[in-house]
């Protein structure tokens, strides 16, 4: 990976030209819609937070990375105002992938998928970072627990103790309070309401999706 030097300033011409690359990236990386963003297209809704404790989800205060330890709304809307640019991420996957049901077989195709989509974003992420953009973030889709330490302890709840895996687990987009349905839809890609009432096999396919802040 080439290092570049970081610059006292960067022109909105190398940083349309660099998005574009990342854009790229993305898609040799296995992404299979991706989209550049300015950041006024991030919806935020506090109702979108919600989702993960009413219903309480069962990843609630089992990880680092969600709710009640996620960033809170207020630091991420402070936090997304700094930005002007990111790049929203979308993976392609079988709508089993994405349903809360199943057995260990569609447990296993589910977490490889969430990796391939962490994966992803942590390497574009990367790419930013050692191109000049020191503050790229990347928030991923779906519980780290769920992704990551599937049958383990989140060993950073545990004190003295860090993340088994701090460059891959990541707060998932919708646990910081982003309308990912609503920014889906706006970019024109097809998104479903898969939950455990509905048949999966009657949905063409599922999405997972992630984005990165890049300046």
């Amino acid at each position: 990976m080439i290092v570049d030097a970081i610059k006292k300033e960067i022109s909105i011409v190398q940083i349309k030209k660099d998005l574009s690359l990342y854009n790229q990236l993305a898609s040799r990386l296995g992404a299979t819609h991706v989209k550049i963003l300015e950041t006024q297209e991030v919806i935020l809704d506090y109702r979108a937070h919600y989702k993960c404790l009413v219903p309480k989800c069962r990843y609630y205060n089992t990880n680092a990375n969600c709710p009640p330890h996620a960033p809170s709304f207020e630091s991420i809307t402070k936090f997304i105002a700094c930005f002007s640019f990111a790049l929203l991420v979308g993976l392609k996957v079988s709508s089993t992938v994405v349903s809360t049901s199943g057995g260990k077989e569609k447990d296993k195709d589910r977490i490889a998928s969430r990796r391939k989509l962490s994966q992803i974003l942590n390497e574009l992420e990367a790419e930013a970072f050692y191109g000049g953009y020191y503050f790229a973030t990347a928030f991923s889709s779906g519980s780290c627990k769920g992704t990551w330490c599937v049958d383990i302890p989140c060993q950073a709840l545990e004190n003295g103790k860090s993340c088994r895996f701090p460059l891959q687990a990541r707060p998932a987009m919708e646990a910081a309070g982003m309308d990912v349905f609503k920014m889906i839809t706006n970019a024109g890609w097809p998104i479903y309401p898969i939950g455990g009432r509905c048949q999966p096999d009657s949905i063409p396919y599922g999405m997972l999706v992630g984005i990165v802040f890049i300046i």
